[in-house]
């Protein structure tokens, strides 16, 4: 069955009402649709019941507000499972949503969103980047966007420095940075942000340390690192900045921990890691820092190691079960998770290739153990090189490379409550290599690859964060 439910909020039609239509499958004619301003909103059935994937259609009205002026109706319209894209569910709106929109001169506005789960999703899509660009830092601060750096469509870092205000959605050129770099790590330091290491116009680590004053436009330069260092990862606790790891000029993996103070400007050293690697995941849980992972050359890490920072000492822990290069990791409800990748063959198989993986394997920080999840818990579709976050209460998914000649734009979330995969409303944009930045309900991908380097900006978020 198919069912398309809607709700009426026009002042004209208060108080009018009807019964939602249920039609067999295959979804009805355009003209078998009844208008939607004499339709109710009929209660959703349980996202676990099968019923739930049958939905293909909710049509909902919502009062918008422009500024200056009473409330105006407008319409928007949800789509649900199992269209994967705006373009193949647009095709099969009903003509009544087309002649309400022009006859009452509403915004028709499109958003998609997940029929599963007790929380919805959808993708809000803001206006382009002006530069594209791939490996771009980014950072979030006072409802401002800023995108630092990265390389453009010559392959080439860039200095240029870019903030989209979140309000009027409308992006402001900076000053550019002092020097020019590609994945770089940032830290936002109260009005400040901090950019650290990456990679420069001729392909060498760099040691410079900008910071970005937002309250003055500009930037200053700080104390350089000790050792110029690429794909450092870094993490701030308490207006202190700790840089873990980096690749140097030698090409080889570094240990070096150094904390940033910036009344004094100095770099301190900490105790080293016990293994060295650079492209390594970061998580702050409690007084630690996790690391995870990363790279020494080019094969995969597995190390899994914390660093206490009241007692400066580290611990090993568990390594991760499989070798994989790009993986996503994510934490969430004192769990570490590990997902996908390009699965590298054993020591003795020398006639395999690395081959994308849908694999979940998770740390229980409480136990101190790996567990790899059985078959029926990987994830739906295989991938590396992809967006992974933490969005109320679900490991998500986003994009990334697979077994198709392009990039995906597929996205899906992980149920820790339940326990199970679902498929999310796709990318608008499919890509893979991009940035990421996770600010309250919302998990921003930036740039990447999708058949150059890319100018969106979306973001994935809660429905109650749109």
């Amino acid at each position: 069955m198919c069912r398309v439910k809607a709700r009426g909020d026009f002042p004209e039609s208060e108080g009018e009402g009807g019964e939602g239509r249920t039609w067999p499958s295959p979804a009805p004619r355009r003209s078998q649709w009844r208008s939607p301003a004499r339709a109710r909103l009929q209660p959703q059935p349980d996202p676990a019941s099968a019923e739930a994937e049958r939905w293909s259609l909710l049509i909902a009205w919502q009062h918008r507000a422009p500024a200056g002026e009473g409330k105006v109706p407008g319409l928007v319209i949800y789509l649900l499972w199992p269209w994967q894209n705006q373009d193949e569910a647009l095709s099969c709106l009903p003509s009544e949503a087309y002649s309400l929109s022009r006859q009452h001169g509403l915004p028709l506005a499109v958003n998609t969103m997940s029929a599963g789960g007790g929380r919805a999703f959808a993708w809000q899509v803001f206006p382009p980047m002006p530069t594209c660009r791939v490996y771009g830092t980014v950072a979030h601060q006072d409802e401002h966007l800023l995108v630092l750096g990265g390389c453009g469509r010559a392959g080439l870092p860039l200095d240029t420095a870019e903030t989209l205000d979140m309000a009027s959605h409308t992006w402001l050129a900076l000053a550019p940075l002092p020097t020019a770099r590609a994945g770089a790590a940032a830290v936002v330091l109260g009005k400040q942000v901090l950019v650290v290491g990456g990679v420069d116009e001729v392909q060498s680590p760099v040691a410079a340390v900008e910071a970005f004053l937002m309250d003055e436009g500009r930037w200053e330069r700080r104390a350089t690192l000790p050792q110029a260092a690429m794909g450092v990862a870094t993490v701030e606790r308490d207006g202190m900045v700790y840089a873990l790891g980096g690749m140097g000029p030698d090409t080889a993996p570094q240990a070096q921990v150094r904390v940033y103070e910036p009344r004094r400007d100095c770099w301190l050293s900490l105790p080293s890691m016990p293994t060295p690697c650079y492209g390594a995941s970061t998580f702050l849980h409690g007084n630690k820092i996790y690391v995870l992972g990363g790279r020494q050359g080019k094969l995969p890490v597995t190390a899994f190691e914390a660093f206490d920072l009241e007692a400066r000492t580290w611990t090993r822990h568990p390594s991760l079960p499989s070798r994989r290069a790009f993986a996503g990791c994510a934490m969430a409800e004192g769990s570490v998770f590990s997902l996908g990748g390009l699965q590298q063959p054993g020591p003795h198989n020398f006639y395999s290739r690395p081959h994308f993986v849908n694999t979940v394997e998770m740390f229980d920080l409480e136990h101190g153990s790996w567990t790899k999840l059985p078959r029926s818990l990987r994830m739906r579709d295989k991938r590396a090189d992809f967006v992974v976050g933490s969005l109320g209460g679900h490991i998500v998914a986003i994009g990334g490379l697979g077994n198709q000649p392009c990039p995906l734009g597929s996205v899906e979330s992980f149920s820790l409550a339940r326990r199970r995969w679902e498929a999310l409303p796709a990318m608008p944009t499919a890509r893979c290599s991009c940035s990421s930045l996770q600010a309250g309900p919302r998990l921003f991908v930036i740039g990447g690859v999708a058949q150059g380097p890319s100018q969106a900006v979306e973001a994935l978020c809660l429905r109650d964060g749109v």
